[in-house]
Formats: C-alpha cells, sequence, structure tokens
C-alpha cells in the first residue's frame, strides 16, 4: 500500500514541477506578447495567462510520460550536453506530435500568419531553448546526487 501511495506522491510532485516550470515559461512569453499588442491598443493579458496555464497542463502531461521512454535515456552515457540536446530535440519533436494531435481531434484553428515559417521557427527554438532548461538542471540533479542542487540554490551558503 505505501509503495503505491510513495509511487503517486512522486509522480504528483513531478508533475506539478514541470506544470509549474511550464507555466512560468509560458507567462513570461505572454507577457511579451502582450506588451508588444499593447502597443496595437490589444489588451488581453488575462486570456494570455489562462492560455498559458491551459498549455502548460497539456504539454506537462506530454512530458511527464514522454520523460519515461526507453528514446529519452539513450544518450545518458554521452557528456551531459548531448543528453540534454537530445532530450530537448526529441521532447521538441513529441510536443509537435502531440499538439498537431490536439488539433485534429479538436478542430481548433490556429490564426492565419503572414509568416508561417518564421512563426513555426520561433516555436520550436523556444521550445527547445524551455526543454534543455528543463533537461539541464535535471541532468545536473542526477549527476550532483538526490537534492545536492536544491541544497545549493536554495541551502544556506557556508
Amino acid at each position: 500500500m505505501s509503495s503505491k501511495k510513495e509511487f503517486w506522491k512522486h509522480e504528483l510532485r513531478e508533475l506539478s514541477i514541470i506544470f509549474s516550470y511550464l507555466f512560468v515559461c509560458f507567462s513570461v512569453l505572454s507577457t511579451i506578447k502582450a506588451l508588444v499588442l499593447l502597443q496595437h491598443d490589444v489588451t488581453d493579458l488575462g486570456h494570455m495567462y489562462g492560455v498559458s496555464a491551459v498549455e502548460a497542463i497539456a504539454l506537462g502531461k506530454i512530458v511527464a510520460l514522454a520523460q519515461n521512454l526507453p528514446l529519452m535515456n539513450a544518450c545518458d552515457k554521452r557528456p551531459m550536453w548531448v543528453a540534454v540536446l537530445y532530450k530537448s530535440v526529441w521532447m521538441t519533436v513529441m510536443v509537435n506530435i502531440g499538439g498537431t494531435l490536439e488539433e485534429k481531434l479538436f478542430h481548433h484553428h490556429a490564426a492565419e500568419s503572414a509568416h508561417p515559417w518564421l512563426l513555426f521557427i520561433s516555436h520550436q527554438l523556444a521550445f527547445l531553448f524551455i526543454f534543455a532548461v528543463l533537461f539541464l538542471v535535471r541532468e545536473l540533479d542526477r549527476a550532483l546526487g538526490p537534492k545536492k542542487l536544491v541544497h545549493i540554490v536554495f541551502g544556506n551558503r557556508e
């Protein structure tokens, strides 16, 4: 009984960390977008933060499931930067697949863009950077040992 309880406690903690991190990242991007739109008298910041929360939940679930795939650990024996880049690229691909499936299932049509390739590339680079930071922190935590990174970042410096 306690092992199931510990399993679910760990999974909930993982999902909470992933959701929180993604929400912060998406909120920063939404704030930047809102500031640009504000220059054109478009105010929609509240809606953008709501969308950030929904996207963080949807993508957080994809990240939580995908990070446990054997494919994601293929480069764990290589230098850390290779493992981080590998995981970031694959997670970006998986999030794109998940987003495409969501659009097909829920018939969500994105607004037309004057520069669709520029928009696509900027989204890919943003996802790649967001996942690179996530996996770099995870790899550092794994390399240093359990809770060592948390202690270094949040603990007292002596």
